[in-house]
């Protein structure tokens, strides 16, 4: 039989937007094919603008099982496509991915969706293939939830899949792999883990773990071997591939299974990498090995420069001390640090934000990421704000641009202030930390009691718009003719 994935992932503000590789798909496609079924990807990277000539491509793979995977902010698109689809061909339709997991009732509620996989799916796709091939009855698969009439069969979940290295290799084939976002630039990205044991309340992974309820750890690592076999194969089947991106949540946790990877890696592929990684986790032994295995960038959740927001609202349990101190071992190390930011919670006002801005232009980051704080269902600061009536909307398609939070010590225009000029504010701060502090101290709190203030986003628009007017308006220039002579002529600016 054959599988079709349809993967939507759309970045509205990105003209040019590649997609990215998708592990989750790359595995399930793996292993439904080790049983001998078919598969076939529809990666959506661009808004469908005619339905009939998408659901035709569709029905051109002939597919026996349409398998959706969804975020949250792209699941308004799996209901567009299922409702098209249904209308056609009576094939099955499931949703897996991170939205539906947590929200498995709620997304069948679409009537145009028959199942969902609630958490890791590669036994539940499998079994479901079998099923469907053999026309025997899938309603009791475990991890599946299928609709049966007017009622939804809640099958319980497998335990998370303990040994890692029994899964094959990801499946890279179904995408258009090397015009990805990462890979047209000669990266792969894979991942030697899965699961994180921490418990940010912004984060899906503790709500996540509550799927498996009786499952000792759902923090899992694949064998050094394994992954390093793995790699060897990707730079056989793509020998454009030059440097590597571990997706993991948190990569170099264990610090045995560390210096072993540390080992062969160097001897083996000595490949420049990047990751994710826990300030807290970061000591001189991890950063020598980071080092050594030819780390090359470390990502870290700095999220808040703010330690209410950071510990009491995101309950992140890592301390300014514990940020700086990973950053200066990472970076004596000559590994590039790269934070992740977030703006916009409810609690949160102008003098945190600034002081996120004020710890990246201390730290010497030199890009931070930065989006506005979206309350993922099924997270705890998702259910807290829900009670507590902060979320004024539930619809968003990027997490860059603006707040569905209503937000009592933020403004839109503040917030959007300080989205449009973090990076220009970052520059400021660094400007000023570098002046003596005599003068740095005193300038400092004049800046931050400046960028406080309630008028200033409409001060910076105003002058924004009269820049703009300036550009545009004609001005008289006196230009010399081949005869001597003058003549005025118009020169926009």
């Amino acid at each position: 039989m054959k599988v079709l994935f349809i993967y939507p992932d759309l970045l509205d503000f990105h003209p040019n937007y590649p997609g990215h590789y998708y592990d989750g798909i790359g595995s399930l496609s793996a292993a439904v094919k080790a049983c001998g079924h078919e598969t076939a990807l529809i990666h959506i990277i661009r808004p469908i603008t005619n339905p009939k000539s998408f659901t035709k491509q569709v029905w051109e793979h002939e597919p026996d099982l349409i398998a959706f995977s969804a975020t949250t902010l792209q699941f308004d698109i799996v209901k567009k496509i299922a409702s098209w689809l249904k209308r056609d061909r009576p094939v099955p339709k499931i949703c897996g991915g991170v939205h539906p997991s947590l929200m498995p009732e709620k997304t069948l509620l679409n009537t145009d969706i028959d199942m969902v996989c609630i958490g890791e799916g590669e036994d539940a796709l499998r079994e479901l293939c079998c099923r469907i091939e053999k026309k025997e009855s899938f309603h009791d698969i475990p991890n599946i939830w299928v609709k049966n009439h007017q009622e939804i069969l809640k099958n319980p979940a497998f335990p998370p899949e303990s040994n890692l290295d029994g899964l094959p290799f990801s499946d890279r084939s179904v995408f258009d792999y090397q015009n990805l976002w990462w890979e047209r630039n000669g990266t792969a990205t894979l991942m030697a883990s899965r699961g994180c044991p921490f418990s940010c309340t912004y984060c899906c992974n503790s709500a996540l773990r509550k799927i498996y309820d009786k499952s000792p750890s759902t923090c899992r690592k694949r064998s050094v071997d394994r992954v390093i076999k793995e790699i060897q194969q990707i730079q056989k089947d793509y020998p454009f591939i030059t440097s590597l991106n571990f997706d993991d949540d948190i990569f170099f946790i264990d610090k045995k299974w560390a210096r072993e990877f540390t080992a062969q890696y160097r001897k083996k592929i000595k490949l420049p990498f990047f990751c994710n990684i826990r300030p807290n986790i970061v000591d001189e032994e991890v950063a020598h090995l980071l080092k050594e295995s030819c780390c090359s960038e470390i990502r870290i959740g700095l999220e808040s420069g703010s330690d209410e927001i950071r510990n009491s609202v995101l309950k992140r349990k890592i301390s300014r001390k514990q940020i700086v101190k990973a950053c200066r071992l990472l970076q004596n190390a000559d590994i590039s640090v790269r934070t992740f930011n977030i703006i916009g919670f409810p609690e949160e006002n102008p003098r945190m934000i600034l002081e996120t801005i004020r710890l990246n232009a201390e730290l010497e980051i030199a890009d931070p990421q930065y989006t506005i704080f979206y309350p993922f269902p099924g997270t705890e600061l998702y259910n807290k704000y829900l009670l507590h009536g902060f979320i004024k909307s539930k619809t968003m398609t990027n997490y860059y641009e603006e707040s569905v939070m209503n937000l009592p010590e933020l403004s839109r225009e503040h917030l959007q202030m300080f989205r449009i000029y973090f990076h220009h504010i970052l520059k400021l701060y660094r400007i000023l930390l570098k002046l003596p502090t005599l003068i740095r101290s005193p300038l400092i709190l004049v800046i931050e009691a400046i960028f406080s203030s309630r008028k200033t986003p409409v001060t910076i628009r105003k002058l924004h718009l009269l820049k703009n007017r300036l550009r545009s308006k004609p001005k008289m220039t006196k230009a010399i003719v081949s005869s001597g002579t003058t003549k005025a002529q118009h020169e926009i600016i």
